[in-house]
């Protein structure tokens, strides 16, 4: 700052230098008598000082006073009150030879601090304060809540709240609102190569990682090398290391609307592990929005959804599921009952079942998962296919297959399905499983179906076919690996190579396989 100061007073003495050198009207300011006797006065007898006008100050005063005037003129007319002062203060010192410069000491400091006071030039800590603070007032907004009878999806279950975004069109045919802002997120994630050198801030939007991916993150709080985000446009909240993030380079994703909103569901004021358990089975499931209720203190909006597939209410379903497990409950500490027969179908009114109603029960990956071979005919051939379960599910799947045994069993009626997709009950090898048909080319003859239960596809006679059960389970357990080393598993299990009867055993009433391979991992399948 002091070199640059130098070089502006050098620059001002120059300026008036050259003014000296130019002729200039011998023309003088007034002062009235009385101030030209006061300064008389003050100046002493026989010593001759630097003239100085009343209206000349030091050359960083003249500084200020240029930057001030420079506010409010334009550039020409700078220049020409540049030379105007400049000419004044030659002339003053031309005519007044007997001027004293010394002036009483409380002008030449009130001066300054009133020059100081109305500079109007804003410094760059105050450009920087200004734009800090509008970058502390620029936050995300929520958009408008979806209308009554819109499509809406739960995007996320927390631990005391449901997140639900409009899963709709957009307007005027657009594709939708939160998906497009989800898939932009995701390109400008992967985009955005470097992370961020230094920790965000509270309220700062970035990219974190989630799944995989980089989606737009809100900074809650930081603590040393871990910070609190929320994911703005799931609901869910992580504790991350903020080394992983990304800047958002782009203003329309990083400050677009929030797509979410947070809601309660109408008659549930508490989410229970099991109903919080139940309702992130249903993420990214369809519902239609039918009620809303605004609450007066601003917080989440009571809701009602109603299930756009299978039509039931969430809130009648969740009370129905607390019951069942207060019933269930009840029925394992009371004296246990026997079963209720199992009623076939009626052939007059039977409704086929689709295979679009079965749903898959995922097998986890780790090390620490336990298989159970349903089949291994295949696990020489070329595709060295396995059909396992997961040993976790043992109980369940020998409970089902005893259910469709006796379905089976009771049905007198036999069954020819119309469609590739209606699922039905068939026998092969002694064993009842639940089936679809791959081709229906004869009513009376054979045809090749898919065995659901026992992870084999077998030609079956249709006097072995039956009606699929209404209320029959539709969970499948069985589910298909490739082993990578087969001869491994082998000799692993049997001692011998190239027996693949050995993996698998049947019982001697044709039940539930029992051929268990303890240690077996889901990791050394796949």
């Amino acid at each position: 700052r002091l070199a640059i100061d130098t070089e502006v007073e050098k620059a001002i003495y120059m300026s008036a230098y050259e003014v000296e050198q130019k002729p200039q009207p011998s023309t003088k300011p007034l002062q009235s008598k009385a101030l030209q006797t006061a300064k008389a006065k003050e100046c002493p007898g026989n010593q001759q000082q630097p003239v100085v006008d009343s209206q000349v100050q030091s050359p960083k005063l003249l500084l200020q006073q240029f930057m001030q005037d420079a506010q409010k003129l334009p550039k020409k007319q700078q220049k020409l009150e540049q030379i105007q002062r400049n000419s004044a203060h030659h002339n003053n010192t031309n005519d007044n030879p007997t001027k004293v410069q010394t002036q009483p000491k409380h002008v030449a400091q009130k001066q300054p601090q009133e020059d100081v006071q109305n500079q109007s030039t804003p410094t760059p800590k105050s450009l920087l304060s200004k734009l800090l603070d509008g970058k502390k007032l620029r936050k995300l907004l929520t958009s408008s809540f979806p209308a009554v009878g819109s499509d809406v999806k739960i995007a996320h279950v927390a631990e005391d709240a449901i997140y639900i975004y409009n899963s709709g069109p957009g307007p005027h045919g657009q594709p939708n609102q939160y998906l497009k802002t989800v898939e932009r997120c995701f390109v400008g994630g992967r985009a955005v190569k470097e992370h961020l050198r230094q920790a965000p801030l509270p309220d700062d939007i970035v990219y974190a990682p989630l799944a995989g991916a980089y989606y737009r993150a809100e900074v809650k709080s930081i603590q040393y090398d871990k910070a609190v985000v929320f994911f703005t446009d799931f609901g869910n909240t992580e504790i991350l290391e903020w080394k992983n993030f990304k800047e958002i380079e782009d203003p329309e994703i990083k400050y677009g609307d929030r797509l979410i909103h947070e809601v309660q569901i109408e008659n549930v004021p508490i989410l229970t592990d099991s109903i919080r358990k139940h309702l992130q089975t249903l993420e990214g499931e369809a519902f239609q929005l039918s009620k809303v209720v605004g609450m007066p203190n601003g917080k989440a909006k009571i809701v009602e959804l109603r299930h756009s597939k299978e039509l039931y209410y969430l809130s009648e379903m969740i009370r129905k599921l607390s019951k069942d497990k207060d019933a269930l409950i009840m029925k394992q500490t009371s004296t246990p009952k026997a079963s209720p027969q199992q009623v076939p179908p009626d052939p007059n009114s039977y409704v086929p079942v689709s295979m679009d109603e079965l749903s898959e029960v995922c097998i986890p990956c780790g090390d620490d998962v336990e298989l159970m071979i349903i089949d291994a005919g295949e696990v020489y051939d070329s595709s060295h296919r396995l059909a396992v379960i997961d040993v976790a599910q043992q109980e369940a799947f020998a409970k089902l297959l005893a259910e469709v045994g006796k379905y089976g069993k009771t049905d007198g009626d036999i069954y020819s399905p119309e469609e590739t997709h209606h699922l039905c009950l068939v026998q092969w090898d002694g064993i009842w499983s639940r089936a679809v048909p791959l081709a229906i080319e004869s009513k009376e003859a054979s045809n090749l179906y898919c065995l659901l239960d026992l992870g084999i596809m077998k030609m079956v006679e249709s006097t072995y076919v039956r009606r699929f059960p209404h209320a029959l389970n539709r969970k499948l357990y069985v589910a298909e690996c490739i082993v990578e080393n087969p001869d491994f598993l082998s000799t692993m299990a049997s001692g011998s190579d190239q027996n693949p009867d050995l993996l698998v055993g049947k019982n001697d009433q044709g039940g539930s396989p029992q051929w268990h391979i303890p240690g077996m991992r889901s990791s050394e399948f796949e």
